[in-house]
């Protein structure tokens, strides 16, 4: 299994939903199966959930999930039904982690917690934000 990633940051309108779109159609055209998933920064758990003013139109797949418009460029342009689990959030992410947390009578209670990033050698000042589920942030 191979990865293209395509990315420019979030800036909106820069046309990377079309050109991972134009990729997947030449890989496909190669005779590659190809597939795509996007993956949005936003807390809400998918793009209906969020003020069009803030995120725009959504388009709905087929199985009702809200997600960004690029999802359907994706289903066009590769001739592909996708579903709400090629759009992943990290307000999905959050609600897979709570999903998954112990109950509170578990003997060994378990917390999540969000630590800095330790890009710089261990001294916790790099960009970002690692999730941890359990203690000591390995758990």
């Amino acid at each position: 299994m191979k990865y293209v990633l395509v990315t420019g940051g979030v800036v909106s309108g820069l046309g990377k939903g079309v050109t991972a779109s134009s990729i997947g159609v030449l890989l496909k055209n190669c005779g590659l199966r190809v597939t795509s998933i996007k993956i949005d920064p936003y807390l809400n758990t998918d793009a209906g959930t969020m003020s069009p003013f803030e995120h725009g139109e959504v388009f709905v797949l087929d199985d009702g999930g809200e997600v960004d418009l690029d999802l359907g460029n994706y289903e066009r342009f590769l001739d592909i039904t996708l579903t709400r689990d090629n759009n992943i959030t990290t307000g999905k992410i959050y609600q897979e982690f709570e999903a998954r947390r112990p109950p509170a009578s578990d003997a060994r209670p378990r917390g999540l917690s969000l630590q800095r990033w330790q890009q710089d050698g261990g001294r916790g000042s790099g960009p970002g934000a690692r999730l941890f589920g359990g203690q000591g942030g390995c758990g």
